[in-house]
């Protein structure tokens, strides 16, 4: 599946802003990931932290998380089904509209 395909091209497109991407599950496990500059199991721990959140978000919406080291958004895709993204703090604003066509993406090879 070319779900690590379609996470690496959101980091390149949006480098240095977007500082990882994670694909996850409805329980939260880790389907497919892109760790950037972060650490791998840092990007696992991250992906199944926003499971939570994310099984009470309704398909389609995103969520944005501020943290004192990076902003992370949440976007429920299908299925329960969700994307975390961490961005260097103050730089996630120009690519978050790309999250919808990242989600769509990922739904059509589900």
């Amino acid at each position: 599946m070319p779900f690590r395909a379609i996470l690496e091209t959101l980091l390149a497109t949006h480098s240095p802003a977007v500082r990882a991407a994670i694909f996850c599950d409805s329980e939260g496990e880790k389907v497919a990931a892109e760790p950037g500059d972060l650490d791998p199991y840092e990007v696992d721990v991250l992906g199944a932290s926003m499971a939570l959140p994310a099984m009470n978000m309704k398909n389609g919406t995103r969520a944005r998380v501020v943290f004192h080291d990076q902003v992370v958004w949440i976007i429920v895709v299908d299925l329960g089904c969700y994307l975390v993204v961490s961005c260097a703090p103050g730089q996630d604003l120009a690519c978050r509209h790309d999250f919808p066509g990242v989600a769509e993406a990922l739904v059509a090879h589900m």
